[in-house]
């Protein structure tokens, strides 16, 4: 999300939903959001060459309209993504099978 200091014309930006994509036709939608960029996207100067200065002069309506006619398909409606788990696996845990074992997991990193 980065920014150059004491430049107010460079800024943060969050993401915004363009749509959903079967699993199967990802790679296409990627290539027709990159194949946007390349085609559109500043190269006169490497502080806004970024997509989100696209986005941000195009709006995201027209962004997505011409990714979809590289794309060759209307992106679906965004869906709601399923609600994140995070299952940490270091720290103390019961040993499955086994009369009150606990075993400590620890990262491979931290061993290495």
């Amino acid at each position: 999300m980065g920014r150059t200091h004491r430049l107010e014309t460079t800024f943060p930006r969050l993401a915004e939903p363009l749509g959903y994509v079967p699993k199967e036709d990802i790679l296409y939608a990627v290539k027709a959001i990159v194949v946007t960029q390349r085609e559109n996207g500043r190269r006169d100067d490497r502080k806004y060459s970024r997509m989100k200065y696209l986005i941000s002069s195009w709006g995201i309506e027209k962004f997505r309209s011409v990714v979809e006619q590289y794309y060759g398909k209307k992106f679906e409606p965004f869906r709601v993504l399923p609600e994140w788990e995070f299952k940490s696996y270091l720290g103390w845990h019961e040993q499955v099978g086994s009369l009150d074992v606990w075993i400590k997991a620890m990262s491979l990193s931290l061993l290495l």
